[in-house]
């Protein structure tokens, strides 16, 4: 390895219980395994410590990473909020891949944070020799850390996996995947300026920024949001926007390429400008397929019928 090693963003623990792991949307696996670290750390009088990692590792081995459940920043607040405040978001890189499991322990489970156990997920494997528990019980013992195994939480008879999550998801399956998680499904982006078109009919959008991330297909959704401490509902649309033909009512701005499929939030009673701010969509419902009407006046009722559907719970009728 070259340069300086990373340094957790907290001073160093008198004692910690540390759990490794990717920990993508920290589901309810996730959460079992962070209340057994918890629990443990209790015993011992010890600080519980999670370690993360950014980027996917994927994305450092092959070039390309599987979309993500929840952004590191979301990860991170997930997990505090699962009464894990120290979360150590690490910086991945090649170097610190090519460490064996028992160099990296003695680095910075041991080193940096001063571990003295380390939890790992059933299925698990840390360092370049990929050492499971077994392996790295052994190697690690004489570095006064001890390992320890968390067994798997199923859900209807099979463990619970950000894969599983993840194809959830991007199916569509959103009881599927909310029995995984926990919590509904959300999409958290930072917003970005759009094409304004949403405003020019009457209906602000918040255009996220999902870039690498695992959303639902394309349609438009009852969702909610918080903002300033409230709940609000709101109308979600994901694909490519086939109705809106920019030039034709915002001259210059050109429309979308055919395959950009984009994530646009209409906050219902709410026109701020939330340009810059990172805001989570969290999905209620599937209302309707996307699809291209005639002419703008047709497009405007359909999102009035949409948005009287998700206030009063009742399914959209269709705008003829």
């Amino acid at each position: 390895m070259t340069g300086p090693d990373p340094l957790p963003p907290w001073p160093r623990p008198p004692g910690a219980v540390v759990a490794v792991g990717l920990f993508d949307g920290v589901h309810r696996g996730h959460a079992f395994l962070l209340e057994t670290l918890k629990a443990w750390a209790a015993e011992r009088g010890a600080a519980p410590v999670a370690v993360t990692f950014d980027p996917h590792p994927e994305e450092i081995l092959s070039g390309a990473a599987p979309p993500l459940v929840a952004s590191p920043a979301r990860r991170v607040e997930l997990i505090r909020a699962l009464g894990v405040s120290r979360v150590w978001l690490f910086p991945l890189t090649r170097g610190v891949m090519a460490l064996t499991a028992r160099e990296f322990a003695a680095r910075y489970v041991r080193g940096a944070l001063g571990g003295q156990g380390l939890l790992m997920g059933f299925d698990n494997r840390l360092g370049s020799d990929r050492a499971d528990c077994a392996a790295l019980g052994a190697a690690a013992a004489g570095l006064g850390i001890e390992v320890r195994v968390c067994p798997p939480y199923l859900v209807e008879g099979e463990p619970v996996s950000s894969t599983a999550v993840r194809k959830a998801i991007i199916a569509g399956d959103l009881a599927a995947a909310e029995r995984l998680l926990g919590r509904r499904v959300s999409v958290m982006g930072r917003v970005v300026r759009g094409r304004r078109i949403g405003r020019l009919l009457g209906f602000p959008t918040a255009n996220l920024q999902t870039a690498g991330l695992a959303v639902v297909p394309c349609g438009i959704y009852a969702a909610e949001v918080t903002l300033e401490g409230r709940t609000l509902r709101a109308a979600m649309s994901v694909g490519s926007g086939p109705t809106a033909r920019p030039a034709d009512i915002a001259p210059g701005t050109g429309p979308y390429a055919a395959a950009e499929h984009t994530v646009e939030v209409h906050i219902i009673g709410y026109d701020g400008d939330l340009t810059g701010k990172e805001i989570e969509a969290r999905v209620v419902r599937k209302l309707r397929e996307e699809r291209r009407f005639p002419d703008y006046a047709t497009l405007v009722a359909q999102i009035k019928k949409d948005i009287a559907a998700i206030e009063t719970g009742a399914e959209p009728g269709e705008a003829t």
